[in-house]
């Protein structure tokens, strides 16, 4: 049960979540772990705080979400390069799978 709507931030330090009745930060120094949801949410834990955040974005957001995470963690942990060549595999090998053109006689 949703209880606030508004705007979800992703930074090199950390997730703000700014709604129209409360305002949630994650700061990845605190972060514990977090986990995705096939529904389209994320949970995040964090040290400072008894009860988890939950984010919901909706399955179509999920890729989305899943980029801007992945790459705020690679800023804050100082290894964007790393982040970007495993992106470059990930290209490779959607583009090997890729099926062959016919030729034209």
């Amino acid at each position: 049960m949703p209880i606030d709507t508004g705007t979800l931030f992703v930074t090199d330090k950390r997730i703000v979540f700014i709604g129209t009745r409360q305002t949630r930060e994650c700061l990845f120094d605190k972060l514990v772990g977090f986990h995705h949801t096939a529904d389209g949410s994320t949970v995040f834990s964090v040290s400072n705080r008894q009860k988890a955040t939950v984010v919901h974005y909706g399955s179509d957001l999920t890729g989305w979400f899943d980029f801007r995470l992945g790459l705020g963690f690679a800023h804050y942990r100082g290894d964007v390069a790393t982040f970007i060549a495993e992106l470059e595999a990930d290209l490779a090998a959607i583009d090997a799978a890729r099926p062959l053109v016919p030729m034209s006689a």
